[in-house]
């Protein structure tokens, strides 16, 4: 839940789904990186003590539900709380 006086705060979820929709676009596996994008929202929630809408929340359960069981060994390639494990190499 954002506003012009906090924004700063959740930028960086929205340029993670952002480079996600791209690696999705190039071909990648899109719940691989679903997958490893809920985790990053999920970290930045709990590091950066930010809040959700309800619709945020649902579609967040949503998300994590449809990629829970992808296995992620093969595209972690940075920290769990790092915007560069999404940044097209």
């Amino acid at each position: 839940m954002y506003n012009e006086l906090n924004i700063n705060k959740y930028k960086t979820i929205r340029d993670a789904a952002g480079l996600v929709m791209q690696k999705s676009e190039k071909g990648d596996h899109p719940l691989a990186y679903t997958s490893k994008l809920v985790m990053y929202i999920q970290s930045q929630i709990a590091l950066k003590h930010l809040s959700l809408t309800n619709q945020q929340q649902k579609i967040l359960k949503e998300l994590q539900k449809r990629s829970q069981y992808v296995n992620l060994n093969y595209v972690y390639t940075s920290l769990l709380n790092d915007i560069k494990q999404f940044k097209q190499e």
